[in-house]
């Protein structure tokens, strides 16, 4: 329990920090596709090069935080893990900050690694070479997995071992990736304005990039607020509930980049017929995507039902932890039905270049909605149930308003600003 309660802590850690440098990745898809639209090749790779750029000069202080100057300790201890055999309680801090201090480094570059693995697969996505990016993806996800599942089989494994693999596995399709692109010289167009041009010479690509950056920054930084909140309240209450709230979340993980694939499709398509003032186009896309995240919350919805004996099974084989997560299960399911749907309507305000407005709706359903309900619920000891109802009450409101500002949207206007 020790271990893989540092690993959520530590994973923790870095999403906090990085939310606002994950606001200009996000930007991308926008961005770049109202460049394509247009045909503006130039402009859509330096966008890119403003995101990869800034993403890395902005995580060099975030390495020096953690690592250099040795935080994460302080939070180890801040959190003071404690840990229960046979009736007995007993601090398991000292080693887990062993285990951290151990696992960081890989983790930090992992990081770094992954912004460029990302920014990569955001512009092969935007130029209509998704099946390339998505079969390349899931072959890296096949690697990454049987090879935690082999280190796993050792009784000597530890932490770090894992974290280098991730890293090599990371940076060896990176690399094979941009051998691959290059070769079948898929973004010719683009390499002059990703590498041969200075974006920062471009002033309204600078400020096109800043203003939609620090909308979905405030957008990640809200949200992510609100899980990591969410996640302290679980630490309260021990390392196991630290444990099944963070192999919830990568559960939630899985299930909300399902449906950010359908929404990241989406959004390229309505920006593209948008940049291209092909509005009526734009509007039906946008409809059509409504009627699929509606079919796609019922199938992972009902599916997730059906096995729900053997979900908590194929996230761990401690006892305990099936246990709870076995109790959250249907909760989990109505969370699956409102999901994918509020994604959609975020994607879609996103897509229309009103994302100021889409954070505002995320703003008010995190910080009206899931944070009031769950300090409520942790006052009255509901425990992870209270948590998980208050994160799906606060995506329904978000999707509901962003659904209502989509349907009574003015197409021609937008495509004309």
């Amino acid at each position: 329990v020790t271990s893989l309660a540092v690993y959520f802590v530590v994973d923790f850690c870095l999403r906090l920090s990085t939310m606002i440098l994950d606001g200009g990745l996000s930007s991308l898809y926008v961005l770049c596709s109202h460049a394509v639209g247009a045909q503006n090749y130039t402009l859509a790779g330096r966008y890119v090069q403003l995101a990869v750029v800034g993403y890395q000069i902005l995580y060099v202080p975030i390495v020096w935080f953690w690592y250099a100057r040795g935080s994460l300790a302080s939070v180890m201890m801040w959190l003071g893990l404690q840990d229960q055999r046979d009736g007995v309680t007993t601090s398991v801090t000292t080693e887990a900050i062993e285990i951290a201090n151990a696992f960081l480094p890989f983790a930090l570059a992992h990081v770094g690694v992954a912004a460029l693995d990302t920014t990569l697969h955001s512009l092969l996505d935007i130029v209509g070479l998704e099946r390339y990016s998505t079969m390349l993806k899931g072959v890296h996800s096949i690697c990454k997995f049987f090879g935690v599942a082999y280190i796993s089989l050792f009784e000597s494994a530890q932490l770090w071992m894992i974290g280098l693999w991730h890293v090599a596995m990371c940076a060896l399709f990176v690399v094979i990736n941009l051998v691959i692109v290059v070769y079948q010289q898929w973004l010719n167009q683009y390499w002059h304005g990703l590498l041969f041009s200075f974006a920062l010479a471009d002033f309204r690509a600078v400020k096109a990039f800043t203003i939609s950056s620090l909308s979905l920054s405030v957008r990640y930084m809200i949200e992510y607020c609100g899980w990591e909140i969410l996640f302290i309240f679980a630490a309260m209450q021990g390392p196991a509930e630290i444990a099944v709230w963070g192999l919830l979340g990568s559960a939630w993980d899985v299930v909300g980049d399902i449906a950010n694939a359908l929404a990241g499709a989406a959004k390229v398509r309505v920006a593209q017929l948008l940049g291209s003032q092909s509005t009526m186009a734009a509007r039906y896309s946008a409809h059509k995507t409504f009627f699929l995240a509606l079919l796609l919350a019922g199938v992972m919805s009902l599916s997730t039902y059906l096995c729900r004996e053997s979900i908590p099974g194929w996230l761990t084989q401690d006892i305990a932890l099936k246990k709870m997560l076995f109790s959250l299960v249907p909760l989990v399911c109505v969370g699956l039905f409102v999901l994918p749907f509020g994604t959609m309507a975020w994607a879609i305000l996103c897509a229309q270049g009103r994302t100021a407005l889409a954070t505002g709706m995320s703003f008010l359903g995190v910080l009206g909605v899931t944070l009031p309900l769950s300090a409520l619920f942790t006052w009255l000891n509901v425990n992870l149930e209270g948590l998980l109802s208050a994160v799906i009450a606060g995506h329904a409101t978000s999707g509901a308003l962003n659904f209502f500002f989509t349907v009574i949207s003015d197409w021609d206007k937008i495509a004309t600003t």
